[in-house]
């Protein structure tokens, strides 16, 4: 049984808790020691409410915080996952890792209904551990074959993930095997949103030496 103790980081952003802890890991299962402040213990029992915590193995969240964008990090199933949300979304990347030089493998992006339209960056942290608990739910239990190469939406899936944010313009070109005109090009034929860094990604994709790409598409 994994406990909650010393580690990688929960940094709270409970009201009511101010006393200040060593860093903290939330995994598997929680044993909470009695030297917590309780409200400490309340925050985490309101996060995640123990029967929730039965199928959650094999899962670590290092951190939660933060506003505008609120972000997590941890681990699920061995693999570093990152969490954001800001504007009108939020999004759940999993295989990326720590220090951003790898590119998530999945991924996850769902609009935050609000009056405003634009409070996924001030959501709570119940509202957000919802978050991740669906799209951890998602992935596990979820219809994933469009990430697989083979699969006649893929291509689809890796633009999109672009347009979300989750990839940059030379992963797409990487994983798809084609230039960045045309990753652009095949964007507005499929109707997928641009990113508004779209030009800036392709000056520099582009600027890059020159390199035989090949497609993973159906491979």
């Amino acid at each position: 049984m994994t406990t909650v103790g010393p580690r990688l980081g929960w940094h709270t952003r409970c009201r009511s808790f101010s006393a200040p802890w060593p860093t903290l890991v939330l995994a598997w299962s929680l044993t909470i020691p009695k030297t917590l402040p309780s409200t400490f213990n309340g925050c985490i029992s309101q996060l995640i409410p123990e029967g929730e915590l039965e199928w959650l193995r094999d899962f670590e969240l290092y951190h939660l915080s933060g506003w505008t964008p609120v972000q997590a990090e941890g681990r699920l199933d061995g693999h570093h996952f990152y969490f954001r949300a800001r504007g009108s979304y939020w999004r759940f990347e999993l295989g990326g890792n720590e220090r951003y030089t790898r590119s998530p493998r999945w991924w996850h992006e769902e609009s935050w209904p609000s009056v405003t339209g634009f409070q996924a960056g001030y959501m709570s942290d119940e509202e957000a551990v919802s978050c991740i608990l669906k799209a951890i739910d998602l992935f596990r239990n979820g219809d994933n074959s469009h990430f697989k190469p083979e699969h006649p939406e893929y291509e689809r899936t890796i633009l999109e993930g672009w347009s979300a944010g989750a990839l940059s313009l030379r992963i797409v070109t990487i994983r798809l095997g084609i230039s960045g005109k045309e990753a652009v090009t095949r964007m507005r034929t499929w109707g997928i949103e641009l990113p508004y860094t779209a030009d800036r990604e392709v000056q520099y994709v582009e600027s890059l030496p020159m390199r035989k790409l090949r497609s993973r598409v159906g491979r």
